[in-house]
């Protein structure tokens, strides 16, 4: 019997790359896109649509979200479409063919399986031919009813990211503060554990990981999973609306992710976080606080990884009693996550307690090309600068300083103008030149010798 496929996420795990490899099995049918997170009702929500119109349900399933800067879709079925693939959809009649085959009154999973299915069809694919259709899609373990994984119909692909590779993801996307964040991972990983372990048999795990180091091990290894004959590359085919696979943004982002790692390595939540299996099991023997937190996730609308509510605090607490921490000391943590208060919300006005030049002890900071860890090197060296307006006679030229000439150097340089934050370095470089001619009469090699003590 032809299955459905559901490749789940948390946030950007690179579930999108999983999900490029497989569609190039032509045994597969996989959904182009990022597709039924939500519309007009808040995003990664569950969907009620037993009650509503078939054209309500299509609409809702259609949905689409846009950069509010770039106008670009980032979230939908014509995500990554050229313009050619989008103007090709639109004349297929996928949306007729829906209406005229949906039956009403089924659960958000039926429905999305029914919209994809309905894709392959209106395409003049016939989907006996296939082993599996599917989608990548909404973070359904949070999303869905416990009985809708309980069928046997679908296989729901939980594309697993490990924190440090999870926290390079998502902080290609925005500014977010890693350590409130891992507290996102760990209550949503535990979310995914319950049910794996309740349902076995409809979920596989797939370690996003491998698909960036080995991915044609990994995608072997997967498709051996599914039953499917793993096919030689030759026959693979080109995949419409897909992301290209870039190799060296995979190659950055393991790079970004064994920074991260050593920058977190010895705090006390990341080291919750890599142990999550080891007390995993404990924990889910009493899941009261998680179906709190599902609860009170459902009753929300932010999606920022980095909000951490009431009903957070208390899993982590609990979490931490289960977890023997032996804390280490680790300069670059203290440098970004004791000194520094940034996050999605006052990105544009972080607070911070530097106050003065690291010396030598500069050379010890690990620097990850990510927003993040970018706009806290800005944040330092102005607070340098600020010390020098406090205390004129400690100054020094800023651009001698072994950190800026760090970030001016290419591959930093490079990474300021990839994420859109030039501007900080360009707002550094005129603090830099107003400083230097405050200050240049305060050094004895620039002065003079006067009489102004005798006048």
């Amino acid at each position: 019997m032809l299955k459905s496929l559901a490749i789940i996420t948390i946030g950007r795990t690179g579930a999108e790359v999983v999900a490029a490899h497989l569609a190039s099995n032509p045994a597969l049918a996989i959904l182009p896109g990022q597709n039924f997170c939500g519309g007009g009702d808040a995003l990664y929500r569950p969907a009620p649509l037993e009650s509503k119109s078939p054209e309500e349900v299509f609409d809702y399933l259609i949905s689409h979200c846009y950069g509010r800067v770039t106008n670009l879709a980032w979230l939908g079925l014509t995500k990554w479409m050229s313009k050619e693939d989008f103007e090709d959809y639109l004349r297929q009649g996928h949306r007729k063919l829906f209406l005229d085959t949906y039956r009403g009154g089924t659960s958000f999973l039926e429905a999305a399986n029914h919209f994809a299915s309905t894709y392959f069809r209106s395409r003049g694919e016939s989907l006996e031919k296939f082993s599996y259709y599917g989608h990548f899609s909404n973070n359904f373990p949070i999303c869905l009813a416990a009985e809708d994984f309980s069928g046997d119909n679908t296989i729901f692909l939980d594309c697993y990211a490990d924190p440090s590779l999870w926290i390079a993801l998502i902080s290609e996307s925005l500014t977010w503060d890693p350590v409130s964040a891992l507290n996102f991972w760990i209550v949503n990983r535990l979310c995914f554990e319950k049910l794996q372990r309740s349902y076995p048999n409809s979920f596989r795990k797939v370690n996003v990981r491998d698909f960036f180091e080995t991915p044609d091990v990994a995608l072997a290894k997967l498709e051996e999973d599914l039953n499917l004959h793993s096919c030689k590359k030759n026959i693979r085919i080109n995949p419409i609306g897909f992301p290209v696979i870039n190799e060296a943004r995979l190659n950055s982002l393991l790079e970004s992710s064994m920074q991260i790692d050593q920058i977190l390595r010895g705090s006390e939540i990341y080291e919750l976080a890599l142990s999550l299996e080891v007390w995993a099991d404990e924990f889910l023997k009493e899941d009261i606080l998680l179906e709190k937190y599902i609860k009170y996730w459902r009753s929300t609308t932010h999606i920022a990884f980095d909000i951490s509510s009431f009903i957070h605090d208390q899993i982590i607490n609990k979490a931490k009693t289960l977890h023997k921490y032996d804390k280490k000391e680790n300069f670059s943590f203290d440098f970004y996550h004791k000194k520094i208060k940034l996050n999605s919300r006052n990105f544009l006005n972080p607070t911070h307690s530097h106050s003065h030049c690291l010396g030598i002890l500069e050379d010890e900071l690990i620097i990850p090309c990510l927003p993040y860890y970018l706009r806290c090197c800005i944040l330092y060296l102005k607070a340098v600068l600020d010390s020098y307006n406090y205390d004129p006679w400690t100054y020094s030229d800023l651009r001698k300083n072994r950190l800026y000439k760090k970030l001016i150097s290419e591959s930093y340089s490079v990474a300021f103008i990839r994420f859109g934050i030039y501007d900080l370095l360009e707002d550094l470089e005129s603090e830099i030149n107003i400083a230097n001619e405050a200050y240049n009469n305060t050094h004895a090699s620039k002065r003079k010798l006067r009489d102004n003590n005798y006048e």
